[in-house]
């Protein structure tokens, strides 16, 4: 397993910015070379939390992540919904002038991710996902945390929300690697920001456009991932035209966190295996 550490994690570079329609300006990075590939970051953390991933796939790959619209706004104005971030990804990808390149979305950003896919197969060479099933629902432990989210203000040491992250890594962490580097770059998210984005899952219906995902698909499976199960990742891949499934062990919701080599690796693989099928 990968351990994050001072020394195995390196700087971002300093962002770029690009103003989107909505009144929205998007910050993202751009590093590496090769073919591009668009990362969707998830519900908390942004890009920040992707590093790990970043410093991988950037080896290979040319790599652009973006923070989602309301990231960087606190108690912002939630007058748009889960549509209006998939739009923003299409905006972004036409500002950057990208051509087809990989999209790869964990977590919340999977279901952004698919879902542009499901509207948009031919602006992509391939669609990646992880920390997704056929349907994505956060359940009990969701509903709790959106709950609390709504209504009551919390310090960025809050026990009850660092054991939820605690649960989202799979793994046992010990404090000064992956724990305190997941707490750390979650609470820079607004909790106002994180249960906004909950709410938007309601709403949002991966699942029945499936059928629609006709660009090749890599949906990954997690051992310990307590919110898209290994059996609803591969019905996924199984219910995606040209699906294929990959199944890490011993990992979590997080493991773009705790396996960024293997996700990147699969994901470098796998977008070489479609540029000679096409």
């Amino acid at each position: 397993m990968f351990m994050v550490t001072s020394a195995s994690v390196t700087q971002l570079p300093p962002t770029n910015s690009v103003f989107l329609s909505a009144g929205y300006t998007a910050e993202y990075i751009r590093v590496g070379s090769g073919d591009p590939i668009v990362i969707v970051p998830g519900m908390a953390g942004g890009i920040a939390l992707l590093q790990p991933l970043i410093d991988q796939l950037s080896q290979t790959n040319e790599v652009i992540a973006y923070q989602l619209r309301g990231e960087n706004q606190g108690l912002f104005d939630r007058g748009f919904g889960f549509d209006r971030l998939v739009n923003d990804l299409g905006e972004l990808m036409r500002a950057l002038r990208l051509e087809r390149p990989g999209l790869l979305g964990v977590s919340f950003g999977g279901t952004i991710a698919l879902s542009y896919a499901a509207r948009h197969p031919a602006e992509l060479a391939y669609v990646a996902v992880q920390g997704v099933g056929a349907s994505f629902r956060l359940g009990m432990i969701g509903d709790v945390a959106r709950a609390v989210l709504n209504r009551l203000p919390l310090p960025d040491d809050s026990p009850f929300l660092n054991q939820i992250f605690q649960v989202l890594l799979g793994t046992p962490a010990r404090p000064g690697d992956q724990f305190d580097f997941v707490v750390n770059r979650c609470w820079q998210t607004d909790q106002s920001v994180m249960a906004h984005r909950m709410t938007m899952l309601e709403d949002c219906d991966v699942g029945g456009h499936l059928d629609e995902v006709t660009t090749p698909a890599l949906v990954f499976g997690c051992d310990h991932d307590i919110i898209a199960s290994v059996d609803q990742s591969r019905t996924l891949a199984d219910r995606v035209a040209r699906g294929r499934f990959e199944h890490l062990e011993e990992a979590g919701h997080l493991a773009f966190v705790t396996h960024p080599e293997r996700v990147a690796s699969c994901v470098h693989e796998f977008g070489r295996h479609c540029q000679k099928a096409a």
